[in-house]
C-alpha cells in the first residue's frame, strides 16, 4: 500500500514560505492563543535578548521545538489545508506582518512581507468568518499599526445592528497588539536579527498528506492512541522543559517526590488550593494556566518547587 503521509522538519519561517496558500477548513476551532501562549512564545525565542540595550544576543545554539503541524496538499486547487497547526501559522503570520509594518526601509519591508504575501496573494486564508477581518487588520500593508476603533470599525448586519467580534477576532487583535509592543522597542536591526534567528532556532515537524481527511485522521489518531496526560504531567513538562539543564534532574526528583507522597489527584488538589490562595477566587476555570500565571512559571520554577511546592506537600 502506498504511504499516505510524509514528514519533514522545518522552521516556522520556512513553513510560512512552503505553501502556495494555506487554508483553514471551516471545521477548524477558533484562534485561541492568549497572553499565556504569547508570553511563552517570546520567552522561547528569547526576544528580550535582541533589544538595542541588551548586553548580548541570544545564544547561537539556542533551539526550541515548535510542535507538529498536520497539512493536506490539494494540488488541483493549489492550496494547503491546515488540519492542525492554526495557532502557530496565524501567529507566525502576525509576527512578520508587524515586522513588515515597523520596517524602517524598503529592503526590510520586502523581506518581512514575503512571509505574509506571495506572488499569488496572501499566504493564509483563515476561516470564512474571520478572513476579511484578518486581511483588514493584519495582512494588508500597514494594517497592524492601525488602532481598532469599535465605534467606527465594527461591521453591521443587514438590519444595521453591530455584529460583535468573534472569539478569534478578539484574540487576533489582542495578540497583534502584543506583538507590536514586543517588536517595536527592538529597533530595525533587533527585529531583523530576531526574526532571522527564528528561522535558525525554531523547528517543527510537518506531516503532510494528499487529502484533508487523512491529515485530520492522523492528527486525531496521535492524541487518541497516546497516553492521556494529567494536568500535573503537563505542568511538570512545561515548567521543567525550560529549567537550567544542570538543575532539571534535581527539580524533577522533587516534583516526583511530591507526587509520590500525594498521588496525582492529591498533587493536583494541592496546586488548586495554592492557586486559590493566590487568586482569592472561589473557582478556577483553567488550573494549568492559572498555576503558570500566579507563580510566574516556568521562569521561577526553582523557587516554586523548592520553597513552595515541596513544603506544602
Amino acid at each position: 500500500m502506498p504511504k499516505r503521509l510524509t514528514a519533514k522538519s522545518m522552521s516556522l519561517p520556512e513553513l510560512l514560505l512552503s505553501g502556495t496558500a494555506f487554508t483553514l477548513p471551516p471545521s477548524q476551532r477558533v484562534y485561541g492563543w492568549g497572553e499565556l501562549q504569547m508570553d511563552g512564545l517570546f520567552r522561547d525565542i528569547k526576544a528580550d535578548s535582541f533589544a538595542s540595550n541588551a548586553s548580548s544576543t541570544a545564544a547561537n545554539d539556542h533551539w526550541f521545538f515548535f510542535g507538529t503541524v498536520y497539512l493536506a496538499d490539494d494540488l488541483e486547487k493549489g492550496q494547503t489545508y491546515i488540519a492542525d497547526g492554526q495557532q502557530r501559522v496565524v501567529t507566525g503570520t502576525m509576527l512578520f506582518a508587524v515586522a513588515r509594518d515597523l520596517a524602517a526601509n524598503d529592503d526590510d519591508r520586502a523581506h518581512f512581507a514575503q512571509y505574509v504575501a506571495g506572488p499569488e496573494g496572501y499566504r493564509l486564508s483563515p476561516r470564512d468568518v474571520d478572513a476579511a477581518f484578518f486581511r483588514k487588520w493584519v495582512q494588508e500593508p500597514g494594517a497592524t499599526l492601525i488602532p481598532y476603533e469599535p465605534e467606527t470599525d465594527d461591521t453591521v448586519d443587514s438590519s444595521g445592528a453591530i455584529v460583535p467580534l468573534s472569539e478569534s477576532q478578539n484574540n487576533i487583535l489582542a495578540n497583534r497588539n502584543r506583538i507590536v509592543e514586543q517588536l517595536k522597542p527592538l529597533g530595525a536591526a533587533g527585529r531583523r536579527r530576531l526574526l532571522d534567528h527564528l528561522n535558525e532556532c525554531s523547528e517543527l515537524v510537518v506531516i503532510t498528506s494528499k487529502k484533508l481527511v487523512d491529515a485530520t485522521a492522523a492528527y486525531a489518531s496521535t492524541y487518541k492512541r497516546g497516553l492521556s496526560q494529567a494536568i500535573t504531567d503537563r505542568l511538570k513538562s512545561e515548567c521543567l522543559g525550560d529549567a537550567d539543564p544542570e538543575r532539571r534532574a534535581n527539580l524533577g526528583n522533587h516534583w516526583d517526590e511530591c507526587e509520590a507522597r500525594l498521588g496525582k489527584e492529591g498533587l493536583e488538589d494541592l496546586l488548586y488550593l495554592m492557586t486559590i490562595d493566590r487568586t482569592r477566587s472561589a473557582t478556577l476555570t483553567d488550573l494549568q494556566s492559572e498555576v503558570l500565571k500566579q507563580f510566574n512559571l516556568p521562569a521561577d520554577v526553582s523557587s516554586f518547587i523548592e520553597t513552595q511546592l515541596v513544603p506544602a506537600a
